[in-house]
């Protein structure tokens, strides 16, 4: 990767740390539900010991830090590019690299004993992908993007992983057709994402057209 210039590309400055955030604020406020819930559920529950716990948000962040980099930073980012000259480009690159990261979570099968609940747990983070993926051709920022995936998996996990109960090969083996119901509360924010990047490029073609069309006209009266 570092010889082909892609480790180069990656956006790592903060400018749209906020903006990020504010493009994931439905994941954001859906998560932080999730977790008062869950604190709810687990009042009466003992915590794991506190090494055991620092591992767990160790992992936790060391998967959003992977999987964001390598999918929003590298591959959303060089599709962004390559799709630059292409109607609506934003819009493809988001939607390719969300169902890529769905397709490459088949390695959990390496581990499941049921390839149902594999490909259910696909289809989920296909959903879950494109989002993400939305949010970053928003805001292009990878550092907003590892806080919002390591949000997400905190509160996902976070009953295994604080006080032991389950595990995540227990979470995708009970994967079902039932449990995909819970996608629906995405599509929403996927629909209003997609809306305000078709319109975002919209007006960028618009104000090139327009640019074009004033240094023509300039060109004319040379």
């Amino acid at each position: 990767l570092k010889s082909t210039g892609m480790l180069s590309e990656i956006r790592w400055e903060q400018d749209n740390f906020m903006d990020t955030l504010k493009a994931g604020a439905f994941v954001l406020l859906l998560d932080i539900l999730l977790l008062q819930y869950e604190r709810i559920l687990m009042i009466e529950e003992d915590c794991l010991p506190w090494t055991q716990i620092f591992l767990f948000l160790g992992f936790i962040f060391l998967v959003g830090f992977l999987e964001e980099t390598v999918f929003r930073g590298i591959i959303e980012e060089n599709l962004i590019r390559s799709f630059k000259s292409c109607a609506l480009g934003r819009l493809k690159a988001a939607y390719c690299t969300g169902i890529l990261f769905g397709l490459a979570h088949i390695i959990n099968r390496s581990w499941s004993s049921s390839m149902e609940a594999v490909l259910y747990q696909m289809l989920q983070n296909v959903v879950i992908g494109i989002y993400l993926s939305l949010i970053y051709a928003r805001a292009r920022n990878v550092v907003g993007m590892i806080f919002l995936h390591a949000f997400y998996d905190f509160t996902s996990l976070m009953m295994s992983g604080i006080y032991g109960i389950g595990s995540l090969q227990e979470g995708v083996q009970s994967m079902d057709a039932a449990s995909l119901w819970v996608l629906l509360i995405y599509l929403g924010p996927i629909i209003y994402l997609t809306i305000r990047i078709v319109l975002d490029e919209k007006r960028t073609a618009l104000r090139k057209r327009r640019e074009d069309a004033f240094d023509q006209r300039l060109l004319m009266i040379k």
